[in-house]
């Protein structure tokens, strides 16, 4: 299963690695990314839902580092994504890096993540 830059717009992202999770088979494997901070300390959240269910911005809204142009801001950058991935289930987690100044991924930060139902 593959989830590229969608995490970060769910508001109970740990619910979704629970659902994640429970509908890979068994040895099934999860590739995501998210945007990543490799700075120790929790990243702040950026958003969250009221009970009425009406998202609110606690922070200026953004959507991978740029002011939105559309609805689906992002509500958090993740620090640690793998280990929280570990902590619903998931036997191995881990992270690759990459850069490549020819399709211009060129942040310090590029971060390919992945987990394994055991």
């Amino acid at each position: 299963m593959i989830t590229n830059d969608v995490l970060e717009h769910v508001p109970s992202y740990e619910d979704a690695y629970r659902e994640l999770f429970r509908v890979l088979a068994p040895g099934g494997l999860l590739v995501f990314t998210v945007p990543f901070r490799s700075e120790p300390g929790r990243a702040p959240d950026r958003a969250r839902v009221t009970p009425s269910g009406a998202v609110e911005h606690l922070l200026p809204p953004e959507y991978h580092g740029r002011r939105p142009r559309e609805v689906c801001s992002a509500t958090r950058s993740l620090v640690g994504a793998s280990w929280r991935a570990a902590a619903v289930g998931f036997a191995k987690t881990g992270a690759l890096l990459y850069w490549s100044l020819i399709h211009g991924l060129l942040g310090p930060d590029q971060c390919v993540f992945f987990a394994v139902k055991p």
